[in-house]
């Protein structure tokens, strides 16, 4: 990771890693990617420490799996911070791993997508359905179904 990502990277939130999370990681030779983090009975071998500074990530896109530095992941509703429209216009792999994403997001928050999956359409439904929890300004019990919905249930 560059030092100019590293520096952007480490303003937002530090994650509590935990199984089946949806996290954005440093994905070796891609930047930030969208992925969640792989559930034990994924993996082959011992399950790692709670302490350990790794995790093993599934990757939205194709489907692959790399083990990341915790310090190197951020939760998936900090989209906007570290999503690349340059990328997701250009590059075929990156916009079907955020839409794949986006599509387990709204499965996991239980809202519906709209019924045209265009690009644009997608990115819509981003900006008016994931908010930081810090961001949320209703009911504390809205508050804490975002917190839940978004950071221990998919990223």
């Amino acid at each position: 990771m560059s030092s100019r990502n590293t520096r952007q990277f480490l303003k937002l939130p530090q994650v509590v890693p935990e199984e089946d999370l949806l996290v954005w990681g440093h994905c070796r030779g891609f930047g930030l990617w969208p992925g969640r983090i792989a559930n034990q009975s994924e993996l082959d071998g011992p399950t790692d420490a709670r302490d350990d500074p790794t995790r093993w990530i599934h990757w939205f896109g194709d489907g692959k799996y790399t083990e990341t530095k915790v310090s190197e992941m951020t939760y998936f509703y900090n989209f906007w911070q570290v999503f690349k429209e340059n990328v997701y216009n250009h590059k075929k792999l990156y916009r079907k791993a955020v839409n794949d994403a986006i599509k387990e997001a709204a499965k996991r928050l239980g809202k519906e997508l709209p019924e045209n999956e265009s690009n644009g359409a997608l990115l819509t439904w981003v900006k008016n359905n994931l908010y930081s929890p810090n961001s949320v300004t209703t009911t504390a019990g809205d508050k804490e179904k975002h917190h839940w919905g978004l950071t221990c249930n998919f990223f």
